[in-house]
């Protein structure tokens, strides 16, 4: 892998006549943690997109890995790259070792004792958390290099959430895996991410630490509401809290 897994200059993109993105600029080096996060159609599941090489009409440069997106072949992307959805639009009846023969899962470590115990159930049987669990694995297995993650937590209780931020804390810390984590969960993006992207109307308005003393102020101008900076009084970590009146 070079220096530089993911690298957009200028990208923009029009779809029916609307602007999604505009201008987007940013690269992601291997094993980088990056949260996405932004009001309804700001452009996140757009830029995933594009990134997966789903829309490939977009303006500017999109490489990965030093290629250009549009020039590789699904089978070439996605050695390199995996979007993972909120939820499959359609699921098919296979047990999870189907779905594993089929993504080519040969590297039996990818799996812990829950993925194992649900090898022989259908993937429509699972729960929301098992299935993305599921799905993350198979999308490791396939080589990728940087998961695309769409809100990959979103419907699920608290058990199911924790479930699937291990999962991706576990990759990460094993197999070096970078990821772009799409979210409406302002917490949730400081947590599992050492960068933070906020969009708002296709733009990137800012690519920061989730450290930085601004970012409060940032997401109160895209969301239209005040965050308040706390401490976990557990863990010590920083947290971003909605306030609920409006700015």
């Amino acid at each position: 892998m070079t220096a530089t897994l993911l690298s957009l200059s200028n990208v923009s993109l029009v779809r029916a006549g609307a602007e999604l993105l505009v201008g987007i600029s940013l690269s992601i080096a291997p094993g980088e943690k990056v949260a996405v996060v932004g009001p309804n159609g700001a452009g996140k599941s757009s830029l995933l997109k594009t990134i997966a090489g789903l829309y490939g009409s977009y303006s500017g440069s999109a490489t990965i890995a030093g290629r250009e997106v549009r020039g590789l072949s699904p089978k070439q992307l996605s050695r390199i790259v995996s979007l993972v959805p909120q939820r499959l639009e359609f699921v098919p009846r296979f047990t999870v070792q189907e779905f594993f023969d089929l993504s080519g899962l040969i590297d039996l470590s990818l799996l812990d004792a829950t993925l194992v115990r649900l090898l022989d159930r259908y993937l429509p049987d699972l729960s929301g958390g098992e299935l993305q669990r599921v799905i993350l694995a198979g999308a490791v297995a396939q080589g990728a290099h940087l998961l695309l993650l769409d809100e990959p937590t979103a419907h699920l209780d608290p058990t199911g959430r924790a479930g699937v931020e291990r999962v991706i804390s576990r990759y990460h810390e094993e197999k070096n895996i970078s990821y772009l984590l799409v979210t409406h969960d302002v917490t949730l993006a400081v947590r599992a991410a050492e960068r933070i992207l906020v969009m708002h109307e296709g733009r990137v308005v800012w690519d920061g630490s989730t450290t930085d003393p601004h970012v409060a102020e940032v997401l109160g101008r895209a969301y239209e509401c005040g965050f308040t900076r706390v401490q976990h009084p557990t863990t010590g970590e920083l947290l971003l809290i909605p306030e609920a009146g409006v700015l």
